[in-house]
């Protein structure tokens, strides 16, 4: 049964619903926003952009030669792949 936002709980469901029964009045929500997912060139800026902070925090002087070794290991998964 729909019934709008703000509207009371119908009579119809309250007069089965009994208290203690196991049962509970509750409400599903309908109109859901579609998932949106990240583009390929997104998630590959993204994730590159995370790997240099990450070894930029963690060692900076070998930072560039690391993250070099990383996108050369595995293009796919920094070009969003």
């Amino acid at each position: 049964m729909l019934v709008q936002r703000g509207a009371p709980c119908p009579a119809e469901v309250m007069a089965q619903w009994v208290a203690g029964a196991g049962y509970v009045i509750c409400w599903e929500l309908v109109t859901q926003k579609p998932i949106r997912r990240w583009s390929k060139a997104a998630k590959g800026r993204v994730r590159r952009t995370n790997l240099r902070r990450r070894l930029e925090r963690k060692f900076p002087l070998l930072a560039e030669i690391f993250i070099a070794e990383a996108l050369a290991s595995r293009p796919g998964y920094y070009d969003g792949d």
